[in-house]
C-alpha cells in the first residue's frame, strides 16, 4: 500500500494542558493508560475544552461517533514531534475504512506537553459543540459515544486490541456521574483508524 501524505497542522504551544483547571476526569481504558479530562461548561466564545492524556510516545486518537464505530465518526489525531511541537489532524470517516482529513479544521490546539522520560503525552483541544458541516458531529446534551486509541511507538504502528475502545459519556452534564458505557470497536475498524499514519516515522 502506498504511503498516504496529508497536510497537517503543526504548532508549538508554550502553555501546557495542566494550566487549565479540568472539572471532569475519566480513565477510558482498563489499564489506566488513557485519560480524558474536560469542562462541561463552555467558554465565553462557546467552545468546549478537553484534554487527552496517554502514556505513549506515539499518537492519540479521539472521536465522536453515533455508533461507537469508525463509520460516520468525527475524529482528531495528535502526536508530539521531535522538536517539541504538537501536530493535530482533523479527520472524518464516512465508512469503516481509511479516514480523511476534514477541509475545515474544527479541533483547535490549545496546549500540549510531552515528557520524554515517562512517555506521557498531553494535548488540550477546543471545538464548538455544533457541527460545522456534514463531516462533523455535534456534542449534544445527554450521553455521546466517543472512540479513542493511542499508538505504542513513534513509528505509529498498529496499536493492537488493547489500546482502543469506545465510551459513552455525558460531556455536558454538570453532575459528578457520567453514565459510562464501554465498547470496543472491531479489529477491522481499529486497523484502518491507525493505518493512515503507519508510515510516519519518528527517530
Amino acid at each position: 500500500m502506498a504511503a498516504l501524505f496529508i497536510p497537517v497542522l503543526s504548532c508549538f504551544v508554550a502553555a501546557t494542558s495542566s494550566e487549565r483547571l479540568w472539572s471532569r476526569h475519566q480513565v477510558l481504558d482498563h489499564d489506566s493508560q488513557f485519560t480524558l479530562s474536560w469542562n462541561p461548561r463552555l467558554d465565553a466564545e462557546g467552545y468546549f475544552h478537553f484534554n487527552l492524556k496517554a502514556i505513549t510516545k506515539g499518537y492519540v486518537g479521539f472521536g465522536l461517533s453515533d455508533t461507537g464505530t469508525m463509520a460516520g465518526a468525527d475524529l482528531v489525531v495528535a502526536w508530539p514531534e521531535k522538536s517539541g511541537n504538537a501536530t493535530v489532524l482533523d479527520m472524518y470517516a464516512s465508512q469503516n475504512g481509511l479516514p480523511r482529513q476534514d477541509a475545515h479544521n474544527d479541533w483547535h490546539l490549545k496546549g500540549s506537553a510531552f515528557n520524554r522520560k515517562t512517555g506521557v503525552f498531553q494535548v488540550s483541544l477546543a471545538r464548538k459543540i455544533a457541527a460545522y458541516d456534514d463531516k462533523d458531529l455535534p456534542i449534544h446534551e445527554g450521553p455521546v459515544l466517543i472512540i479513542y486509541s493511542w499508538g505504542k511507538t513513534r513509528a505509529l504502528e498498529h496499536h493492537g486490541t488493547n489500546r482502543r475502545g469506545a465510551v459513552k459519556i455525558n460531556l455536558l452534564q454538570l453532575a459528578n456521574h457520567s453514565g459510562l458505557m464501554k465498547k470496543k470497536p472491531s479489529t477491522f475498524e481499529v486497523l484502518f483508524f491507525s493505518i493512515f499514519v503507519s508510515k510516519i516515522i519518528f527517530n
